[in-house]
């Protein structure tokens, strides 16, 4: 059998040469097809860090925006910004990412729910504005500033085609990973949507009122749900 592998090999060389090219091309597109290495950096460092946590626990919240969700802050005072930095994705501070959390807050409140801009804008620069993105494109925002009773999670706004895919509940949770666990945390949160935030943890402190010509209802954040959202 040996020997009649060496005299096929002998006598057609050019077909042997072309059988080892075959089975290279072979090989490679195997390799190519099943076997990756990973490049990333963010995976060689170690998951206790802070934003590795955080990063590991959205991926298994929502996978369909593990790969293509981007979530910055715009943050006025770089004193406060460089606490909350390293949990961050990307800490921002341009005019630019900020002007698209505008657009998005002028077609959801103002054009959508007619509330007037001298309303709708306003104590922006005692916020921590945060901006998601799908593919590079805007679709989301929310903020929350400091106040006088504690942190007030606010202007909370999806892009209208996308809502209802766990986007906006992505946003309060990251906001509230944000914010220590002992300082008071609430909202105003409109009438359509106090069901979304009880399931996150709020609850309703007294009657209802009129804000901006549209039903709210003052809700308290439990901080003993941060455990289990």
């Amino acid at each position: 059998m040996t020997n009649s592998l060496i005299n096929w090999v002998l006598t057609y060389p050019k077909r042997f040469i072309f059988f080892i090219l075959l089975i290279t091309l072979a090989a490679g597109c195997f390799v190519y097809k099943n076997i990756s290495v990973n490049t990333s950096n963010t995976d060689l460092l170690s998951k206790e860090l802070t934003f590795r946590k955080n990063e590991i626990a959205f991926k298994k919240e929502f996978p369909q925006f593990s790969n293509n969700i981007i979530v910055v802050v715009d943050a006025k005072k770089s004193d406060i910004a460089k606490d909350i930095a390293s949990s961050l994705y990307e800490l921002v501070k341009t005019k630019e990412d900020y002007q698209k959390v505008l657009d998005i807050r002028r077609e959801v409140f103002i054009d959508e729910q007619n509330v007037p801009e001298n309303i709708e804008i306003e104590y922006e620069d005692e916020a921590f504005h945060v901006l998601a993105s799908n593919n590079s494109q805007p679709i989301a925002t929310g903020r929350w500033r400091k106040t006088d009773i504690g942190f007030k999670l606010e202007r909370f706004a999806v892009l209208e085609h996308l809502r209802g895919k766990g986007i906006g509940k992505a946003l309060v949770i990251f906001i509230l990973n944000q914010i220590p666990n002992d300082n008071k945390i609430y909202l105003h949160a409109q009438e359509d949507v106090i069901k979304f935030y009880e399931n996150l943890g709020f609850v309703i402190i007294g009657d209802k009122f009129l804000e901006a010509d549209i039903v709210h209802a003052k809700m308290i954040y439990d901080n003993k749900s941060k455990k289990s959202i």
